[in-house]
């Protein structure tokens, strides 16, 4: 019989809530979300909006670094005619957190409370779209588990994984009515090591595409500095050692995904240069990994 390979994994979840407590307490606190004071104030608004009356609508504009606005409308119907009042224009600090509003009335201001309480619930709370992005944290970091479809869904976990993997089924189990994980152990036949190696192969170049979009995006913005690239050049050491745990993996692929992740680290080490000195413009990046 042949050996073990690993398992492919998928889950499934239904509309599930929790808090940042709980999922510290089962031994995910490393993957909660910290002061995503966005997300909890769209959630607050929808809450808002489905508790208070179904014609109240919401839009998010000025969304910058530091800060994003959202403006309430009450949406009204009169003489066949479609109006939209603004009510409230909420203004958040992404970095405090601090939500302020603009309310000319007492009884606008009491809105603003209304949304202000909730607001400050929703810190403490996740919701599945959240708990789904942890999940496939913890399946890609902690399991290291290869994606084997481009958009994502369907994992391979490494036989020296299943530890980790146990964790995330225990995780799962924890919301047992809304939310199931399904595991298929596979077996080392050749089609199997084939199709493995070649999602090995995908997975990581994406990481490596996504690392040189990231560098390239600063250098157009103009914001590049030295201590960024060093952030880069972590985040491609980070992709040196997923290459080494799927060495096995990634077999007759791991020269393909070898070449192309040193051209990158050659290409931030000289870019770096450029920048140290003042001399670097938005086109040096791409230029260098193109000479390599």
């Amino acid at each position: 019989m042949k050996a073990l390979k690993g398992n492919l994994v998928f889950f499934e979840m239904s509309e599930v809530q929790s808090t940042k407590a709980e999922l510290e307490r089962l031994g995910f606190g490393a993957y909660v979300p910290r002061n995503d004071y966005k997300t909890a104030l769209i959630k607050a608004l929808k809450e808002y909006k489905k508790t208070e009356d179904e014609d109240k609508i919401y839009r998010r504009f000025l969304d910058e670094k530091d800060g994003v606005s959202f403006t309430i409308f009450a949406e009204r119907i009169e003489l066949e005619q479609l109006s939209l009042d603004r009510e409230i224009t909420l203004k958040l600090d992404k970095v405090t957190g601090v939500v302020t509003c603009d309310c000319d009335s007492s009884a606008l201001l009491e809105e603003f409370h209304k949304i202000r309480e909730m607001y400050t619930k929703h810190q403490g709370t996740i919701d599945a779209t959240q708990l789904r992005q942890l999940i496939v944290k913890a399946i890609r970091n902690d399991a290291h588990g290869i994606s084997m479809r481009r958009a994502g869904g369907i994992y391979f976990v490494d036989d020296r994984f299943t530890p980790a993997l146990k964790n995330v089924v225990e995780l799962l189990s924890s919301f047992r009515h809304s939310a199931s994980i399904k595991q298929i152990p596979i077996y080392g036949d050749q089609n199997t090591i084939d199709a493995i190696a070649t999602a090995s192969e995908e997975d990581i170049f994406n990481n490596i595409e996504e690392l040189i979009e990231q560098t390239q995006k600063a250098f157009e913005k103009g914001d590049m500095t030295e201590r960024k690239l060093e952030g880069r050049k972590s985040d491609a050491l980070a992709i040196v050692e997923k290459v080494k745990i799927h060495r096995d993996n990634l077999a007759s692929k791991l020269g393909n995904v070898t070449t192309r992740l040193n051209q990158v680290m050659a290409a931030l080490e000289e870019v770096t240069v450029k920048v140290s000195s003042g001399l670097a413009d938005s086109n040096d990046f791409m230029n260098l990994l193109a000479k390599l």
